[in-house]
């Protein structure tokens, strides 16, 4: 808070553009801490209204509707992407399973 113009306090806004309303200004227009609020420009005045809903996301749904065939999906996209890979590396792949000789010591020594 840095002082007082025409009977209302005055605040600064931080670097990060963050303005901290202190809490019983909220109360006294019926808001509260994390409740979800919209803000809309009149001209340059700065408005802040409720948000339309539920105050608090958590009293809403929790859950949401998932796909009846979800692990279908998954198992399709796994599919294409197994396939992507043996069309980059197949060759290489079949060239290493032809090969009778033994592969090299992880750590580089036989």
């Amino acid at each position: 808070m840095s002082g007082r113009a025409g009977g209302s306090t005055v605040y600064r806004i931080d670097d990060k553009g963050g303005l901290y309303v202190p809490r019983k200004i909220l109360h006294d227009v019926g808001l509260d801490s994390k409740m979800r609020v919209t803000f809309r420009v009149e001209g340059k005045t700065l408005v802040i209204e409720k948000a339309s809903g539920e105050d608090n996301p958590l009293d809403g749904k929790l859950g949401r509707k998932l796909d009846g065939d979800l692990f279908g999906k998954i198992a399709q996209e796994q599919d294409e992407r197994l396939s992507r890979q043996l069309d980059v590396f197949g060759d290489k792949i079949e060239e290493a399973s032809k090969d009778d000789a033994p592969p090299d010591h992880p750590f580089g020594r036989d």
